[in-house]
């Protein structure tokens, strides 16, 4: 992805190539023409405020800046004929496009609702947050005929009372679910060790029992009624048990997955009933 300010005409001009499979999407690719006549149409105001009108003929945007004409096209479609080597790669072609032809317009539309979502939350709280989160997500669900689950993960550095803020909180927007835990802040456990000053989240081992404590703490308060997820230090069965004990319903694997790879997720599902 190409981004191209031109402080100039000031105006944005984004301008995106994707290639895949013989394909070229090009998405608002500017050209500059030469100042012509403007054209008796309708006068149209854009995102950024600026004012443009819609030629047919181009099937573009047409501005007039500072003397100048700028013509930003609508997305252009081009596709050249495949040549293949054998029968084996033009079936793999065929269904690369095929998933690419169904999966990139759903991309676009996901990407196009969270930029949305993100810009609608950024100046909000955290209790404003999740509500406004909340009704997003049903929205989505009535628009699309599925219903999609919301997990929100928490910090195992919490104090008494926040914990129990938080716990009230997830009750009160009807939360789907709460992974316990996140990455620690926390160096307690490894102090003295090399690398123990560097900045960022720590997870793994060191983060084992203070997770535990936190589920435990958590499934107190919310007494069932949300679904705990467990995560934090789990490398084998003994502690994938602790964290079911304490309260969790689900387990959730990452330090320990990359140590020990996929055979810990199939020791945890044999051992754990």
């Amino acid at each position: 992805m190409i981004f191209v300010l031109l402080n100039k005409l000031k105006i944005d001009v984004k301008v995106m190539i994707f290639y895949k499979l013989h394909y070229l999407f090009l998405i608002c690719f500017g050209l500059i023409l030469n100042a012509q006549e403007k054209p008796n149409t309708e006068m149209l105001i854009d995102e950024y405020g600026k004012e443009y009108h819609y030629d047919n003929v181009l099937k573009a945007k047409v501005y007039e800046i500072d003397g100048e004409r700028i013509v930003i096209m609508d997305e252009l479609y081009l596709a050249s004929k495949p040549k293949f080597n054998n029968q084996l790669d033009r079936n793999y072609y065929f269904f690369l496009n095929k998933k690419l032809t169904r999966v990139y317009p759903l991309f676009l539309t996901a990407l196009e609702q969270y930029r949305s979502l993100q810009t609608d939350i950024q100046n909000m709280k955290g209790g404003e947050k999740r509500k406004h989160i909340r009704e997003k997500q049903k929205e989505l669900a009535s628009q699309y005929g599925k219903y999609v689950p919301i997990a929100v993960k928490i910090a195992p550095d919490l104090t008494e009372s926040e914990l129990i803020q938080i716990a009230d909180t997830l009750l009160r927007h009807k939360m789907d679910g709460v992974i316990a835990t996140n990455t620690t802040t926390s160096r307690d456990n490894v102090t003295n060790l090399q690398n123990a000053e560097q900045q960022g989240g720590l997870s793994g081992k060191p983060l084992q029992h203070k997770s535990t404590a936190i589920i435990a703490r958590l499934h107190q308060e919310l007494k069932g009624q949300i679904p705990i997820i467990g995560s934090g230090g789990i490398d084998g069965v003994q502690n994938a048990q602790e964290k079911i004990q304490a309260g969790a319903e689900l387990l959730q694997v990452y330090s320990g997955l990359i140590y020990h790879g996929p055979r810990l997720v199939k020791e945890l599902v044999q051992a754990i009933k």
